[in-house]
Formats: C-alpha cells, structure tokens, sequence
C-alpha cells in the first residue's frame, strides 16, 4: 500500500487558503459532518468551524427591498472543537495569531483521521508542540472523539487550559448570503454533569428540531490519568466553558481527551436526546478504543469501495479523496437517517445544503458497492412524492415535478431572489424552472433496478415514482 496515495498532507500555516482545506479535510459519518476547522479559533475571515447534522434544515425570514422572503438552510448546529491553553502570563494559542515554527495538518483517507503537528513560540518566548488527532466515528455516528496533546519545549510551570461547547453560532460561511438571517438556534438549557462533563441544548426555531451535545474531558500524561483541577466553569445561555490549571514539566507531553456526543430529536425513536447523550459519554471508552472501532469501520469499507488504478499516484490520490468524501456525506448509516445527497455534502454551507440533482452523478457508485444506501437516496424523494405532486398541479401539470432545490419538505426551495455576485444587486431567480432534476431521479430509478435487480423497490417505491413524473412530462408536452 502507497501511503501518499492515502493522505493530503498540508505543509505550513497558509491563512489564504484555511477556508479550502478546512472544506476538504471536513470528517463526516454520514449522520453529521465536522469542518477540518482549527480547535482555538472561533468563526473569522480565516477560520470557519461547521458542524452539520443530515437534514438538519431550517427556515427564516428577511425583509430584502421591502419584501419578505423566507430562505432554508442546512443549520451550522453547536461547535464541540473549542480547546485551547496559554502559559502563565501569556496569551491563547491561535495558529492565526501565533508565531509558528511548524506546521503540518495529515487528512488520513483510509482511517477517517485528521492529524495536526504544529510547534510555535508565544511572546514570552515560550515554545510548545501541540498534536492532535480527531475522529467522527464511522462506528457509533453519535460519538465525535478527539486527542489534543501539549509539550512545552523550554517551559515548566502552569498552563491554564480553556474547553468549551459554543452554540452561539450563525450560518455565515458564504459571503453572499450574509445579508440574510442566519441565527438559526435558540437556547434551552447548558450545565454540568459528574467531575469533567458539560452539555448544551439547542432548539431549531422553525423546524423545531432539538439537539443535545455533550462531552467529556480527561487528561493523561506518562499514561497516567490526571486529576482534572477545575478553575472556573462559565455559562451563557449559548455556552459552557471549562478553564483549568495543569501543572506541566518541560519536554513532558500531557494528552487532553475530549470526547463528544450528539443526539437530536430527529433520530429515530429519540424522545429525550439530552439524556442519551449524556448518557452516551458516561459508559464512553477512551479515545483509543473509539479510535480502533472507528479505523475497524473504515477498512471494511475500502475493501468494499476503494478503485484502484495503476501508474499515477496523483489520480489514484484524487479519487480516493473522491470515494472518502461520497462515504462520509452517504454512508452505511443513512439508512436510518431521512436525508438526501446535499451537493456539498455536510462540508459547509454553499447551495444552502440542499439537495440538488447531483444523485445522478453517484449513485451507480452506491449501486455497485452498496445498494443500500442508494435506496435510501431514492426513498428520500419517494417519501417527498406529494409534495412534488401538488408542485405539478400549482403549475397546472399532471403526476409529479421535483423542486431544483430540496431540503427539509420536498418543497421548491430555491430562493425567490438571488444576489448577483457581480453587481452586487438582488433580482428575481428563475432557476426553479429547471425541471431536469425529475429527469435525473427517474433515472436513477430505472439504473437502480438495473443494476441491483430489486423488484421489491420498484413494486413497492420506484414504480409510482416512475410514472409519476412520467406524466408529468407527458402533460408538459404539446402537440405539433
């Protein structure tokens, strides 16, 4: 095995290019995605932390020129990533704010690992390498684990470390959608649970979805657990810090494990998320054992998918990148999960997180390696097949038509006006009148039967589908 082939290895802090590798290096299980974001920095010009839950969409309202318009979103859902520390009498660690000596960031594609080795001096002088591995378990799709590790170089003495769940986040990863509302979350409660454990709950404020993180802190050096001497614990209504004192000795190595689990009102039959998630954390293994779960999943897998081709690395590089980011937006665990194929994944917020026609272009990959999951892409539009049906008669058609953009309902969700990018005005969309999106399911029907042979689909889901949207066309059509 070539390891190169496997990895993208980024080599040196690049502010300018921050926004693309955070997208590229995103972890995902298909349930809920995490942006390859920095753990010490907040959302700003280069850092943007993301968490995005699989049809996890909302709808609010602006008033744009005098008119009201209303805009869906795949919801940027509570950042869990925030840890970060200083030395006495200096200042928090931020790639962006600090003096960096090195700087390597590994996405391992066969593991479904993020790596990060960065060493820096603050103003005093004081040098510290800081490493830190992160996973969004493939094995159980609540759990997020991490391990962020501290060796100061030239310093002994206290450390002051901060850890925090931040729910005051906005969507505000496009530019262009700036001038929209984009406060999606409305808090419920924050607090503490045992010695090392914080939640927060969150409410939807239109789709009502509620969602419940939790985490779990502990500290290991020369494989010895640590007490964890708590300093202060702040809550907000949309926060809950944890600062603490460690106590480290030069070229010593202490290892902070943070290990985080989300629940929603939307998992199927989930009637209290906060107590399962707390729940979760408090029979939780350490991060090696949900690691090695975890890297258990991700082989299976790649016997299963993985395409080799012979002679260029860079190729074989660029479509395994391809293949892990397919897996990590569908996989096994969407079978469960009402969700689509975004056509940006759970990466980030372009087109809004909806659901495009993009299916056409993948779905004979599922088909192939795992038929699964392109069922449960298909069901997502049968279960919206009213929708689209009463979308055809509002245009005075027959059978079904499917909206360009889809999200939470089934309904057109394409905006009603769009921000010209170029002049910087507002004016009327139009592209709800590309119809070809019904095309492409129809076909992706027909492939799906083709290739899998499931008559069971077709009889029960497909068929009606099928001939739905096939009178649809029939009604569009006029005679010449």
């Amino acid at each position: 095995m070539v390891e190169s082939n496997w990895r993208l290895v980024y080599h040196g802090f690049n502010p300018s290019e921050e926004g693309i590798r955070e997208s590229l290096c995103t972890l995902a299980n298909g349930y809920i995605g995490l942006r390859g974001a920095a753990y010490e920095s907040p959302a700003s010009r280069i850092h943007y932390p993301g968490t995005y839950m699989a049809g996890g969409y909302n709808k609010l309202s602006t008033q744009i020129g005098g008119k009201k318009i209303y805009n869906e979103d795949l919801v940027n859902f509570p950042n869990c990533l925030p840890v970060t520390f200083k030395a006495e009498n200096g200042e928090w660690f931020s790639p962006s704010r600090s003096k960096i000596i090195f700087y390597r960031q590994t996405l391992d594609m066969h593991k479904g690992v993020l790596k990060r080795r960065v060493r820096f001096q603050n103003k005093s002088g004081q040098r510290f390498t800081v490493e830190t591995t992160r996973i969004v378990s493939m094995h159980d799709q609540h759990l997020i684990s991490f391990k962020y590790i501290i060796t100061p170089e030239n310093y002994s003495g206290f450390i002051t470390v901060k850890t925090m769940l931040d729910g005051a986040v906005t969507n505000s990863g496009v530019e262009r959608y700036r001038q929209l509302s984009s406060k999606h979350l409305v808090p419920v409660s924050v607090g503490d649970f045992d010695s090392n454990g914080a939640y927060l709950l969150m409410k939807v404020s239109q789709s009502k979805i509620t969602f419940a993180q939790a985490s779990k802190i502990r500290i290991f050096s020369s494989g010895k657990e640590k007490k964890l001497r708590i300093k202060s614990i702040s809550k907000g209504r949309e926060t809950i810090a944890r600062i603490f004192d460690l106590y480290v000795e030069k070229g010593k190595s202490y290892e902070i494990e943070k290990t985080v689990s989300v629940y929603t009102s939307k998992d199927k039959d989930v009637k209290d998320p906060l107590s399962l998630a707390v729940n979760a954390l408090r029979g939780a293994p350490l991060f090696e054992v949900i690691y090695s779960q975890h890297i258990k999943i991700w082989d299976s897998l790649w016997k299963n998918f993985d395409i080799q081709i012979e002679a260029d690395d860079f190729s074989q590089r660029v479509l395994r990148l391809h293949i892990f980011h397919l897996l990590q937006i569908a996989s096994p665990h969407i079978v469960n999960i009402d969700a689509g194929l975004p056509a940006r994944g759970l990466h980030g917020e372009a087109y809004r997180g909806h659901i495009f026609w993009d299916g056409v272009f993948a779905m004979a990959f599922y088909d192939l390696h795992m038929p699964g999951i392109s069922k449960s892409i298909l069901l997502y539009r049968y279960r919206r097949l009213n929708a689209a049906r009463h979308a055809a008669r509002q245009c005075g058609f027959k059978g079904a038509v499917y909206p360009w953009q889809s999200g939470a309902t089934g309904e057109e969700e394409t905006q009603a006006i769009h921000l010209n990018p170029l002049s910087g005005e507002w004016g009327p969309d139009y592209s709800c009148n590309q119809r070809h999106v019904s095309l492409a399911i129809a076909y992706n029907i027909w492939q799906h039967y083709v290739r899998t042979e499931d008559i069971n689909f077709i009889i029960h889901y497909g068929a009606e589908m099928f001939l739905s949207i096939a009178r649809f066309f029939a009604s569009l059509a006029e005679f010449s």
